[in-house]
Parts: structure tokens; C-alpha cells; sequence
């Protein structure tokens, strides 16, 4: 819902906002109850960051009982070879999952040393 309300450059006072109205102007009132039904019975709610659990907790009217930040924390690594090496093996791993999956439709392999992956994520 937050991702549709910025799209539409809407003012976000969290403390001013109608949530219901919004979402039924926006035609997305269904994801929104199904988002904040899934918030609500969930046994365990996380999110990103403070900013996101203030959103849900005004949002979906739930507060996170967790927040699990987003991202790779590198500094849990005693050494940077450390890191490389996590790095290079979970690259291995994508490669190896690529090159099975495309292997039949594409032909033969792709060549590792020239493909670029790029990855998406959202909520």
C-alpha cells in the first residue's frame, strides 16, 4: 500500500491519513485488506527498518515484534577474505542453478565470465 500511496504522491501524515479511503481510491482496497489480514494473523511480524514498522503499525495496524534489518551485515566477518569467500561460493551457486535451468532452452551454458545477474526484491 505505502509503495502505490508514494507513486501517487499522496500527503503521508501518517496521523491525517485515511487508510481505508486511500486504498478504495487507489482500486487496491482488496491487496490492502489481504496485506493487513496477513499482518494481523501472522505469529511472527517483522519488518526492515523503524520507518517501515511505523508504517505498518499506522498502515496495517500492527506494530512489528521484530526488526530485522535489510541488507548483508559484512562486519560480522572477521576478515575481508572472509566475505570474498561467501561471495564467490553464493556465485557459484547462482551459476550453477542458471546454467540448469537455461541450459535446456538456451542451448549450452551461458558464459559465466560475461553474464551480468540482476536481481529484484520487493515486500
Amino acid at each position: 500500500l505505502n509503495l502505490v500511496l508514494v507513486s501517487g504522491i499522496v500527503c503521508l501524515s501518517l496521523s491525517q491519513f485515511n487508510v481505508d479511503k486511500e486504498a478504495g481510491d487507489r482500486q487496491i482496497y482488496h491487496r490492502y485488506c489481504l496485506e493487513r489480514t496477513a499482518a494481523r494473523c501472522a505469529h511472527v511480524f517483522t519488518t526492515v527498518s523503524q520507518i517501515t514498522a511505523v508504517e505498518a503499525e499506522h498502515l496495517l495496524k500492527r506494530k512489528p515484534d521484530i526488526i530485522t534489518p535489510n541488507g548483508l551485515n559484512v562486519k560480522k566477518f572477521s576478515a575481508m577474505h572472509e566475505f570474498q569467500n561467501l561471495h564467490a561460493q553464493s556465485k557459484n551457486r547462482i551459476q550453477e542453478f542458471i546454467r540448469g535451468h537455461f541450459y535446456g532452452s538456451v542451448g549450452s551454458p551461458p558464459k559465466h565470465k560475461y553474464t551480468i545477474y540482476t536481481y529484484k526484491s520487493n515486500q
